[in-house]
């Protein structure tokens, strides 16, 4: 089975033991301090973040901002 990851962090972790180079995952938590804890993560473990967004809509415009500000606080390479 595929086992599925709903939070950022832990599958930063799970990829990181695997001996991935980095992630791509969608934000799981907006809360700052969340934030900071999963890039301080992913910089000491030497690895890079992807963010997965939606498109931005008219119905989803202020979800689509709240990603790409988070995209930023994780120090993400990229938006998809």
């Amino acid at each position: 089975t595929v086992r599925r990851f709903r939070d950022t962090y832990e599958f930063l972790e799970h990829c990181h033991v695997l001996g991935a180079a980095g992630i791509q995952s969608a934000v799981s938590n907006f809360d700052s301090a969340y934030l900071k804890k999963v890039r301080a993560q992913a910089d000491n473990y030497g690895m890079w973040i992807e963010v997965m967004a939606g498109l931005p809509r008219s119905d989803n415009d202020e979800q689509f901002a709240k990603t790409l500000a988070a995209a930023k606080d994780l120090g993400a390479l990229c938006v998809r």
